[in-house]
């Protein structure tokens, strides 16, 4: 029988899954650190024009 090497790849164990609550952090750090590096005070605003466009 041939074996299958992507099977253990492809099973996660459950504690390795992120929580919602830590992807909704890793988010917010994430556009925290988007929105500071815009210097300029339009392109703050177009960041954040186009973060709560695709938020929601």
């Amino acid at each position: 029988m041939k074996e299958n090497s992507t099977i253990p790849v492809l099973a996660q164990p459950a504690f390795s899954l992120a929580l919602p609550i830590q992807q909704a952090q890793q988010a917010a750090d994430a556009v925290r650190k988007l929105l500071a590096e815009a210097a300029a005070a339009n392109t703050t605003r177009s960041y954040s024009s186009a973060l709560r466009y695709w938020a929601g």
